[in-house]
């Protein structure tokens, strides 16, 4: 007879071989003389925001980043830094907002720059080096600015012109 992993949240510390965060049963921890099981029950969830929020826990902020890290299908016991599962999922959608939010203004300032260097003559090649982007990422951002792929061809022939007719160092 084989024995069964348990699926019950109750055993989530109790589980052989599980790797415990670092901070579990160190000092200061709020809930530290509390039953563990008290913090994976939905019906004493009350009970346990209360022990995480109102007692002094230096613990709290790590204990919340802790299970943040870990995937949302994994957290779905558990009062953790003070939060429940809902709380926690919706902590994770407005910080995928500000993220994607934070990405969107950076992306919008590369564009900038973009459409600023090709004003200033630069070549999209260098361009694409200097920001360290691709040259599809410029393409689309000097597209967006109304520069035509027939103006890119022009600068392009005229910088390989240039290049052609500049004197070169005679050896001796």
């Amino acid at each position: 007879m084989t024995k069964q992993r348990s699926r019950d949240p109750l055993d989530v510390w109790h589980q052989p071989g599980r790797l415990l965060p670092k901070f579990v049963g160190q000092p200061g921890q709020a809930c530290a003389d509390s039953d563990t099981r008290l913090f994976f029950l939905e019906s004493t969830e009350r009970a346990a925001k209360a022990i995480c929020n109102t007692a002094p826990c230096r613990w709290r902020a790590e204990c919340l980043q802790f299970v943040l890290q870990m995937t949302a299908d994994r957290d779905r016991y558990g009062v953790w830094g003070g939060t429940t599962p809902e709380e926690r999922r919706l902590l994770r959608r407005e910080r995928a907002t500000r993220r994607f939010a934070r990405d969107a203004a950076q992306v919008a300032r590369g564009a900038a720059q973009c459409v600023e260097l090709w004003n200033q003559g630069w070549l999209i090649g260098d361009i694409a080096h200097h920001l360290g982007i691709s040259y599809a990422e410029v393409y689309e951002a000097i597209d967006q600015a109304g520069v035509t792929y027939a103006m890119v061809t022009e600068r392009n022939e005229q910088a390989q012109r240039n290049t052609d007719q500049a004197p070169t160092a005679q050896p001796q």
